[in-house]
């Protein structure tokens, strides 16, 4: 490990870059950055992405004598970055949650590292830590393990145990909690009205957990806990939640991390080179540099005028540089597992998390008549474009029946009221985010008078009965995955 030799290398080095494409840019090849993270826009075959991780760790080595960070979102069910064949189908947290079960939170944790560690990658921004308090939140929901902070606290743990089983470095997220939100931090600056004794008693709690488990690294969240925060900054520039919270009360010594400082939430209130300034100061160590290249110079030239200024020093700077190379030297190869024990897990998780919630007998028995409705096209998470990945498909494998395709939720309504009268039992799926649409609402209310025969399949938001109350049954997939529509299918049909 080379020591950085002035404060613009410094500064590279405490950035984790993005670029569009397959192969590594001349541009970032040219910076000494701390690492890359990867999107769905960077991933196309699994022998590309070999060669392009095996590319970034290299080029970093010959030319900077030092391990890259190779990064991605790797959370399990909606947020799966990496998806090829030979990759276990993992139902995601909320689906965890309703098992309750550390031991196959641990295990997934553990599965998803070896995996992402055989591709190159050392550095998953999992598990998801926020305690889904509020149920309209459009960002985290079935992101999260649950509602209930102890629950949560459990199985962060666990799968923090599992993902240092596999090799890979764990980050727990969103500090101090994204959950009681119902704004998106991608598009605008959530608030809060929380009070210290009020996160200590709910969103600390995972945290805490999760310090004590060893995580090496914590994320922060672009929130404002204007209780908390005189100032009225978020959460990523605030030195009272980064260094007198999370490293003096909860006495965190690992790496901070910001969330994407290109998202609005952040962005648009500070400025891009001004905000990752403010995050140095806060107590931030590692700063998740996405967007344009010529963002990151600029926000490099605020990094050196800071220094200039005296609002930075050189050795608060060269501590977390120094912080981030002593996390890389602890990384260890991962406990293996065999294909065959992956897959029971998988399964097991899968079949442990289908939520019957409502149940007038329509669900547990083979009823050949059977109609299913299901949206044509589905959005991994709400920042996604639409997939031909339909539930459909994957569902049709194990319920042998007819099905109707929907474009979208409004299309059609009157068409498949006559259709639905020729059937037995109604399957109806519905793919939703936080708040319901209205187009959402009206497709729902119009079989209200048909609820007796209806089985409403919520294919990843849980909390359909807050908004809607004629369901008679109903059930939460949490995903739609391949495992999860087999044991939703499975559990309608009793077998």
């Amino acid at each position: 490990m080379e020591i950085p030799k002035d404060v613009e290398e410094l500064a590279y080095s405490l950035m984790i870059t993005e670029f569009t494409g397959y192969s590594l840019p001349e541009k970032v090849l040219s910076k000494p950055y701390a690492g890359v993270i990867l999107f769905a826009k960077n991933i196309r075959t699994e022998e590309e992405l070999k060669s392009l991780n095996k590319q970034i760790k290299e080029t970093s080595l010959k030319k900077y004598n030092k391990i890259p960070l190779i990064s991605v979102d790797q959370e399990g069910g909606a947020v799966t970055r990496v998806n090829f064949k030979n990759i276990t189908p993992l139902c995601g947290n909320m689906a965890l949650g309703k098992s309750n079960s550390e031991y196959l939170a641990e295990k997934n944790g553990q599965i998803c590292a070896l995996e992402l560690a055989k591709l190159g990658f050392n550095l998953d921004f999992a598990p998801c830590a926020d305690v889904n308090s509020n149920p309209q939140n459009p960002i985290i929901g079935t992101r999260s393990f649950g509602e209930n902070p102890e629950k949560v606290a459990n199985l962060v743990s666990a799968m923090t145990k599992g993902m240092a089983k596999g090799g890979i470095l764990a980050c727990a997220k969103h500090f101090p909690g994204h959950g009681d939100t119902a704004f998106d931090s991608h598009l605008t600056m959530p608030k809060s009205e929380k009070t210290l004794e009020e996160l200590e008693k709910c969103e600390l709690l995972p945290f805490k957990s999760a310090i004590e488990s060893n995580i090496p690294m914590i994320m922060t969240s672009h929130i404002c806990f204007s209780k908390i925060d005189k100032e009225g900054l978020p959460a990523t520039l605030s030195k009272t939640i980064l260094t007198d919270i999370l490293r003096n009360k909860l006495g965190f010594n690992g790496i901070i991390v910001t969330d994407s400082m290109a998202m609005d939430g952040i962005k648009k209130y500070f400025g891009y080179g001004e905000a990752i300034v403010q995050s140095i100061i806060a107590g931030a160590d590692l700063i998740i540099a996405c967007g344009s290249e010529e963002d990151r110079e600029k926000a490099v030239e605020a990094i050196k005028n800071a220094v200039k200024e005296g609002r930075i020093t050189i050795e608060r700077l060269q501590e977390s540089f120094n912080k981030i190379e002593a996390m890389k030297a602890t990384l260890k190869t991962g406990c293996e597992m065999t294909n065959e024990e992956k897959m029971q897990i998988a399964e097991e998780s899968a079949e442990q998390s289908i939520d019957v919630v409502l149940n007038n007998g329509m669900i547990g028995r083979k009823i050949k008549k059977t109609l299913i409705i299901s949206p044509e096209k589905l959005k991994l998470s709400p920042h996604s474009i639409p997939t031909e990945e339909s539930f459909l498909p994957k569902f049709m494998e194990y319920a042998k029946t007819e099905y109707y395709k929907i474009g979208s939720e409004s299309e059609k309504i009157k068409e498949f009221e006559k259709i639905v009268k020729k059937f037995d039992r109604i399957i109806l799926a519905i793919s939703s985010y936080g708040k319901l649409t209205e187009a959402q609402r009206q497709l729902l209310n119009s079989f209200e008078k048909i609820a007796d025969k209806t089985v409403v399949v919520s294919l990843n938001n849980p909390y359909l009965t807050n908004d809607i109350k004629w369901f008679k049954s109903y059930i939460n997939s949490f995903y739609y995955g391949k495992l999860q529509m087999k044991y939703t299918a499975k559990t309608i049909d009793g077998e």
